[in-house]
């Protein structure tokens, strides 16, 4: 569910269109072989922050987008 977080009506909260992308969603913590399972919308940050990322390389961008 894209707003299982607090969510905005109207103008952006802040200048930065990542924060924005990530202030209205999360990721669930699962193990690799799950992935399958999920569809990759466990990563649902790194997909709205790359959103034409194949969903196979979500995993391997989470720690970037983490730090």
């Amino acid at each position: 569910n894209h707003f299982s977080a607090e969510s905005y009506v109207g103008r952006p909260c802040s200048e930065s269109w990542i924060e924005d992308q990530a202030r209205g969603t999360l990721d669930i913590q699962c193990d690799p072989w799950m992935d399958w399972f999920h569809g990759g919308l466990q990563f649902q940050v790194e997909h709205h922050m790359f959103p034409r990322l194949p969903r196979y390389n979500l995993r391997k961008i989470s720690p970037l987008v983490k730090s």
